[in-house]
């Protein structure tokens, strides 16, 4: 793939690293082999979808069901009809979840082998019927193979103060110290923070 840009003097020198993350490979090959088997006998497949069409159905849909959910503790101010809402809400959300785990799925799948043809065919950049431009490029992509390695770097370049922990680590580490009975770490203010856990049907 020919290479333009702000990096084209450097990219070169770089090693090429997989669009797809090695624990994802596997899903996106069988999405891709579904991609490309040939069309089944009888197998009516559009040669364009109307999909501005078929999304308006659905958002249509999606409304409607929004606003009746909305409505359904209309009269019933009662914490059990706002639970029963909540539960409707959350499982509403998991549904929405998986239909957007396999809509990203697919995106992966069908931009790995756009790339791929594109490749092939020698193309960097293209323009859809629709007038929308699609084009590739490469560019630097940063991975911390040695954290320690790393941290000592940032502190000699005096990066010190912009470093700090995820959130996630920072919250489970002051969470550990309050249970051993020890004060949160020096620069954090601990909350009690509502949260409600939902069983399963």
């Amino acid at each position: 793939m020919a290479t333009r840009g702000k990096y084209s003097h450097v990219i070169d020198k770089l090693p090429r690293l997989g669009m797809v993350e090695p624990e994802r490979r596997d899903l996106v090959e069988a999405v891709k082999a579904e991609i490309l088997a040939p069309p089944d006998d009888g197998e009516n497949l559009p040669w364009v979808l109307d999909l501005d069409r078929a999304l308006d159905m659905i958002e249509t849909h999606v409304r409607e069901l929004l606003r009746l959910v909305k409505r359904s503790t209309a009269g019933r101010p009662r914490a059990a009809e706002f639970a029963r809402a909540y539960a409707d809400c959350r499982d509403m959300a998991a549904r929405i979840g998986e239909w957007e785990s396999s809509l990203n799925l697919l995106t992966e799948a069908f931009q790995q082998l756009m790339v791929d043809q594109m490749e092939v065919e020698g193309v960097t950049s293209m323009k859809l019927v629709s007038g929308r431009p699609v084009s590739t490029y490469l560019e630097p992509y940063a991975q911390v193979t040695d954290k320690e390695t790393f941290r000592l770097w940032c502190v000699a370049q005096g990066l010190e103060r912009q470093m700090a922990l995820p959130w996630g680590t920072a919250n489970a580490l002051t969470k550990a110290r309050l249970l051993e009975g020890e004060p949160e770490p020096d620069g954090v203010t601990c909350y009690a923070k509502t949260k409600v856990r939902l069983g399963g049907k």
